[in-house]
């Protein structure tokens, strides 16, 4: 069974543009179903039923198509059908699908008309990316200022963290013979800077001196000097 596929007689003479939607005039040579039948656009079987399919130049509508009245042994029928393209409606090959699972070829054909390319407009034609140039104003120079002096801030900032972090000498750890000798001479510095020394003050100057060789003892010796007295300890 052949069918033609042709613009419907409105839209032949009509200028065209894209995205319009037109409608095609389906002949079949032979009578094919009847009155009532429901046709579609065939589209692969076990997919969900789409609403449009496109052919070429055009998208055609996949239901429903409308019985055409015709005349003789022929059958019409009428498909809604979308321009998606500028230049020559160049319509592929598609099939017509029956009730009863019969599918009719449509051959690819070229139709009536010529569709023109979307012409920009004027507003189209601007490039809304680029911006118009800005006029300068001139320099505020309390902006600067307050800008060098954040960064002056954080540089500041930033030198006295890394001082303290890498620049601050160490503490060396003293050990019992050093710490002892640093005592002693703490002792001896304090003596001397009194021109005479009362006797509260050399209870005092005894008790340190008593207490820095009792640590260095303890440390040294291995010794527990806070158990003995000091004439036990000095024996």
């Amino acid at each position: 069974m052949s069918a033609v596929a042709s613009l419907a007689p409105e839209f032949r003479d009509r200028p065209l543009n894209v995205g319009d939607l037109v409608r095609l005039d389906i002949l079949l040579e032979t009578k094919a179903g009847s009155d009532g039948e429901k046709w579609t656009i065939a589209y692969p079987e076990g997919t969900p039923p789409p609403a449009w399919l496109s052919f070429g130049s055009l998208t055609l509508k996949v239901e429903p198509i409308k019985i055409l009245p015709s005349e003789g042994d022929t059958r019409k029928l009428e498909v809604v059908a979308l321009v998606n393209q500028p230049g020559p409606i160049a319509l592929e090959r598609f099939e017509l699908a029956r009730e009863n699972g019969e599918k009719i070829e449509v051959p690819a054909a070229t139709l009536e008309g010529q569709v023109p390319a979307p012409q920009a407009s004027e507003e189209d034609a601007k490039l809304p990316w680029i911006l118009p140039p800005v006029a300068f104003g001139g320099w505020n120079y309390f902006v600067i200022a307050l800008i060098a002096a954040v960064i002056v801030a954080a540089l500041g900032s930033a030198g006295w963290w890394a001082w303290r972090r890498w620049g601050r000498p160490l503490r060396k750890k003293l050990d019992h013979q050093e710490a002892a000798l640093a005592s002693l001479q703490r002792l001896q510095r304090y003596g001397r800077s009194k021109a005479g020394i009362r006797q509260e003050e050399w209870k005092l100057f005894s008790f340190e001196l008593a207490a820095t060789l009792r640590r260095y003892a303890d440390t040294n010796f291995k010794i527990k000097s806070s158990d003995m007295t000091d004439r036990e300890f000095l024996a």
